[in-house]
């Protein structure tokens, strides 16, 4: 068998064998519910593959505004004061993000918070976009005193994927909750690599297919030399 011959075996191997090994990319899809979703009322919302669903504890109250400006899931009408509330979502995903309007901060301090953020895979990683009259000190959102109206986003990540969202709203008597406006998800699928039994029994299979042409190559050849002699 010529070199050309052998490279091409070779090649074809290699190409077969890196071909199992390389590994699927990961398909990331962001998935976002907006204000008049999150206000429909049914506090269980779907989109094609996936769902959110809204809960609180027994001292919290969920509600919704189908439109207007404070359109979205209403949390903590009824001048609650404090409540555990939960995003959870039907696959695990990678990130969270929440927009939100109408914290207030009229009236006896602490007027009004949003903290104790946590997750089911553990602790998370938060960032915040201030958009009006809000300050996040790293764990906790609480609105600029005397104002109202306090808007911002709330960014949840972990490199452990994570099936629910839970935080904690607190508020002084009088107060009446605040509108989450917007959730946004990241879920990631991935595709679990072969065995290494499988990349095994391909790279056999590629030297038994190697062998073989190998074999009909030198048959070919030696037939062709005997023709040539009996001319």
């Amino acid at each position: 068998m010529n070199r050309l011959n052998r490279a091409l075996i070779l090649s074809l191997g290699l190409t077969v064998v890196s071909g199992a090994l390389a590994s699927k990319p990961v398909q990331a899809a962001l998935i976002s519910f907006n204000d008049t979703t999150l206000g429909n009322g049914s506090f269980s919302w779907l989109q094609p593959g996936f769902t959110l669903s809204a809960s609180a504890s027994s001292g919290g109250v969920l509600s919704s505004i189908p439109s207007g400006e404070f359109a979205g899931l209403w949390i903590s009408q009824s001048q609650t004061a404090s409540g555990v509330y939960t995003l959870t979502f039907s696959q695990s995903v990678t990130l969270a993000e929440f927009q939100f309007d109408a914290l207030s901060g009229n009236g006896p301090l602490p007027v009004e918070t949003i903290g104790s953020f946590s997750i089911s895979s553990g602790l998370p990683a938060l960032s915040y976009v201030n958009l009006q009259n809000t300050v996040f000190d790293g764990s906790t959102i609480t609105q600029v005193t005397g104002v109202d109206n306090g808007k911002g986003i709330l960014t949840v990540t972990s490199a452990s994927p994570f099936t629910s969202l839970s935080f904690v709203h607190s508020q002084n008597p009088g107060q009446n909750g605040f509108v989450i406006e917007r959730v946004t998800v990241d879920t990631t699928v991935t595709t679990i690599p072969e065995s290494s039994s499988t990349f095994g029994l391909i790279a056999l299979g590629t030297l038994g297919a190697a062998s073989t042409l190998k074999r009909k190559l030198k048959s070919s050849k030696s037939t062709g030399k005997e023709t040539t002699k009996v001319g």
